[in-house]
C-alpha cells in the first residue's frame, strides 16, 4: 500500500503541471486568435493541430493503465479507474479541434484552395479572413471554457494546499483570458463581403492587433514565469517539510523562502504531535512499571520482583529507589539493562525506521529524477540526499541521450515517462525480494531502482531478524532466571554448566539467599517455642496462676497444661501433699532435700511423710505423671511437634 500512496501523490503532482500546461496552452493559442493580421496557413496548422498537452495525458493514460491493470485492492484499483477515465475525457476535449472534413483539403466560397499539412499555400478571399477569425475565436473559447471547468473540478477534489493554491492562481489567469476574448469584438468594417474596407481602419485595426499580440506574448512570458515560480515553490515546500519532519534545523536563508518556510513549519508540527504521541506512550509505560512495581515489593515475591526488574532494565525505565532496595528487583533489573545494552548496540536501527527511509528514497529518487529530465537546476539541500542525486543524475542521462537521439518533445516526454515508471518497477521488484528478468534487467533505469529497493530490503531484513533474536534471548535469560531460583530456594545443588549462565546463577543466588533467610527463621520460631513451653511447664507444675495473653501464646498454654497435669497427678498419688487451691498460688510448695538412714531391710525414709512410698515406688513402675523426668520427656516431644509443623509448612509453601 505504501507503493500505491506514493504513485497517487506522484500522479497528483502531475497533474498539477498537466493543468498548468492545458492553461499555458489555451492563453497561447489566445495570443494567435488575437492577431487578426496573421497568415491564414499559420491559423489552418493552429486550428487542425492537437493541443499542446495532449502527449502527458497519453502518457499519463498509459500509466494509469498499467495501474489499473496491477491493481488487486478494489478501493484503489476504482481510484486509478476513475483518474483514467478523467485523463482520458480530458484528451478528447484537446483533440476535439476543428478539422477539414474532407481529409485536408477546403475549397472555400469564394473559391480559395487550402493545401494540406505538407506547407501548401493558402489563398483566402476577402470574406474567408472574417469567417477564419470567428471560427478561432470560437475554438479558444471552447478551450478556455473547458480549462476553467478542468481547473474548477481539481480544486473542489484536491486536499494538497499547494496544489489547490497553483490551481486557484491558472484559474484566475484562465477566467481573464476568456473574459478579454469575449469582450473582443471584430471590428465591424474590418472585412466585409460587400463594403470595401476603408484602409485608415485597416491600418487601425492593424496597429491594435500589433499592440494585443504584444501584450499577449508579454502575458504568456509571466505565464511562463509564474508557473516555473509555482513550481519552484512547490520543491521549496516539498523540501521544507521533509526537514521539518525529519528534525534537521533548516539555514536562515531557506527559512526567508515562503514556500520553504510553510513546508517546514507544517513537517515540524506534525514531527512534534508523533513526538508528543511516543513521549505519553512512554509515560504510561513507565507508570504501569511502577505501579507492577510496588506491588511486587507488597507481596515479597522474589520471583516477580526478578521479572518486574528484568522488564525495567529491558525496557530502559528508570526504577524507583524503593524497588531498588530489594536484591531479587536489582538483579533483575542488572540483568535487563546488560541485555538491552546488547540488544541496542546490535539493532541501531528499528524495522518502521527502515520502512520510512525507504519510503523516503523512492519519493526522493522520484523527485531528482523529475528535475533532471525537465532540465531544471536543483537546490544545494536536495542534492544532499544520495537517493535524490542518483534520480537525477539518471533524468540527466536519460533527458542528454533522448535529446540527442530524437528532437521531438512528446517522445522525450514518453521515454521519460517510461523511464520513471521502469524506476518504480525496478524498485519494487528489489524491495519485495523478486528475481528480475534478464530482459527488465537490461533497462538502467529499472536496474538503478531494483538495486535501491534491494538495499532497503536488506537493511529492513537485517533490522527484523536482529529484533527477533534480541526478543529470544530475553525470552530464554527470564526462563533461566525463574530455573535457577527454583533451584536455590529447594535447596538443591546446581550443575557448574549451569552456573556459567549469568541469568540462572542470579536466580540460583537470590533462592539460595531467600531458602537461609525462611530456613533462619524458622529456627528462631522453633527456639522461641521451646522457651515458651519450658515457662508454661514451669508454672503449671508450680501452680502459677498464668495471664490471659500468656496462655494466648499455644506453646505456653501447651506446656502450662502439662505442668498443672502432672502437678494434679503428683497430688492425687500423694494425698499428703498440699492442695494447690489452699496453697499461695506464687510461692512453691517446699520440699526437703533432707533424708535419713537406710535400714538392712533397704526401706528408706524421708522427713516428710508420703515420701518412702513415692521412692519404692519408683524400682518397680513404669514413669508416672509427676515424676522428675517428665519435664525433659515433655519438652522433647514438644520440640519435635513444632520442628514436624514447621518442617511440613515449609515444604508446602515450596510446593505452592
Amino acid at each position: 500500500m505504501t507503493d500505491r500512496r506514493g504513485a497517487k501523490k506522484l500522479f497528483k503532482t502531475h497533474k498539477g503541471w498537466m493543468a498548468a500546461g492545458i492553461t499555458a496552452a489555451a492563453l497561447f493559442s489566445f495570443q494567435l486568435a488575437g492577431n487578426q493580421t496573421a497568415s491564414v496557413q499559420a491559423d489552418t496548422n493552429e486550428s487542425t493541430e492537437p493541443g499542446v498537452g495532449a502527449p502527458e495525458l497519453q502518457q499519463d493514460i498509459l500509466y494509469l493503465q498499467k495501474e489499473v491493470a496491477g491493481a488487486t485492492n478494489p478501493a484503489v484499483k476504482e481510484h486509478f479507474q476513475t483518474q483514467l477515465d478523467a485523463a482520458t475525457a480530458a484528451l478528447k476535449k484537446l483533440t476535439d479541434a476543428p478539422t477539414p472534413d474532407n481529409g485536408g483539403t477546403t475549397t472555400p466560397d469564394n473559391g480559395g484552395t487550402t493545401t494540406p499539412d505538407n506547407g501548401g499555400t493558402t489563398t483566402p478571399a476577402t470574406g474567408d479572413t472574417t469567417k477564419t477569425a470567428a471560427d478561432d475565436k470560437a475554438a479558444q473559447e471552447k478551450k478556455l471554457s473547458d480549462s476553467k471547468s478542468y481547473l474548477e473540478k481539481e480544486i473542489a477534489g484536491t486536499t494538497d494546499p499547494a496544489l489547490k493554491e497553483q490551481f486557484q492562481k491558472q484559474l484566475a489567469d484562465a477566467t481573464a483570458a476568456l473574459d478579454k476574448l469575449t469582450d473582443t469584438g471584430t471590428p465591424a468594417n474590418a472585412f466585409n463581403d460587400t463594403n470595401t474596407p476603408n484602409k485608415s481602419t485597416q491600418a487601425s485595426d492593424q496597429a491594435k492587433a500589433d499592440a494585443d499580440a504584444a501584450a499577449a506574448a508579454e502575458k504568456a512570458k509571466a505565464d511562463d514565469a509564474a508557473a516555473l515560480k509555482a513550481k519552484e515553490a512547490l520543491v521549496q515546500t516539498q523540501a521544507g517539510y521533509k526537514l521539518g519532519l525529519k528534525g534537521f534545523k533548516p539555514s536562515e536563508s531557506s527559512m526567508q523562502d515562503p514556500a520553504f518556510a510553510a513546508g517546514y513549519k507544517q513537517g515540524a508540527a506534525e514531527r512534534a504531535a508523533a513526538q508528543k504521541s511516543v513521549v505519553d506512550a512512554t509515560s504510561k509505560q513507565e507508570d504501569a512499571a511502577k505501579t507492577a512495581a510496588e506491588n511486587a515489593l507488597k507481596a515479597k515475591d522474589a520471583l516477580v520482583e526478578i521479572q518486574a526488574g528484568y522488564k525495567v532494565g529491558a525496557q530502559g525505565l528508570t526504577p524507583t529507589d524503593i524497588a531498588m532496595k530489594d536484591p531479587a528487583f536489582t538483579a533483575g533489573y542488572k540483568q535487563g539493562v546488560a541485555d538491552k545494552a546488547a540488544r541496542d548496540a546490535a539493532a541501531q536501527k528499528t524495522v518502521a525506521e527502515n520502512a520510512l527511509k525507504a519510503k523516503d528514497a523512492l519519493v526522493e529518487i522520484q523527485a531528482g529524477y523529475k528535475v533532471g529530465v525537465q532540465g531544471f537546476t536543483p537546490t544545494k539541500i536536495a542534492m544532499q540526499d544520495p537517493a535524490f542525486v542518483a534520480g537525477y543524475k539518471q533524468g540527466v542521462a536519460d533527458k542528454v541521450a533522448r535529446e540527442a537521439a530524437d528532437g521531438t518533445a512528446a517522445e522525450n516526454a514518453l521515454k521519460a515517462k517510461d523511464a520513471l515508471v521502469e524506476i518504480q518497477a525496478g524498485y519494487k521488484v528489489g524491495v519485495q525480494g523478486f528475481t528480475p528478468t534478464a530482459l527488465a534487467m537490461k533497462d538502467p533505469a529499472f536496474v538503478a531502482g531494483y538495486n535501491q529497493g534491494k538495499a532497503d530490503k536488506a537493511a529492513r531484513d537485517a533490522a527484523a531478524k536482529t529484533a527477533a533474536d534480541n526478543a529470544i534471548k530475553a525470552k530464554d535469560a527470564l526462563v533461566n532466571i525463574k530455573a535457577g531460583y527454583d533451584i536455590g530456594k529447594k535447596g538443591y545443588k546446581p550443575t557448574e554448566l549451569a552456573m556459567k549462565d549469568s541469568a540462572f546463577a542470579a536466580g540460583y543466588k537470590q533462592g539460595a539467599a531467600d531458602r537461609a533467610a525462611e530456613l533462619a527463621a524458622n529456627a528462631a520460631k522453633a527456639k522461641d517455642a521451646l522457651a515458651q513451653i519450658k515457662a508454661g511447664y514451669k508454672d503449671g507444675k508450680d501452680g502459677v496462676k498464668p495471664t490471659a495473653e500468656q496462655m494466648a501464646n499455644t506453646a505456653y498454654a501447651a506446656g502450662y497444661k502439662q505442668g498443672a497435669a502432672d502437678r494434679a497427678a503428683a497430688a492425687a498419688k500423694d494425698p499428703k501433699t498440699p492442695d494447690p487451691k489452699k496453697q499461695d498460688p506464687k510461692t512453691p510448695t517446699p520440699i526437703s532435700t533432707k533424708k535419713n538412714t537406710t535400714d538392712t531391710k533397704g526401706d528408706t525414709t524421708d522427713n516428710n511423710s508420703g515420701a518412702a512410698t513415692k521412692k519404692s515406688a519408683e524400682g518397680t513402675a513404669l514413669p508416672q505423671a509427676g515424676d522428675d523426668t517428665n519435664v525433659v520427656a515433655a519438652s522433647l516431644g514438644a520440640i519435635a511437634v513444632f520442628g514436624a509443623l514447621f518442617g511440613l509448612a515449609g515444604d508446602r509453601r515450596k510446593r505452592a
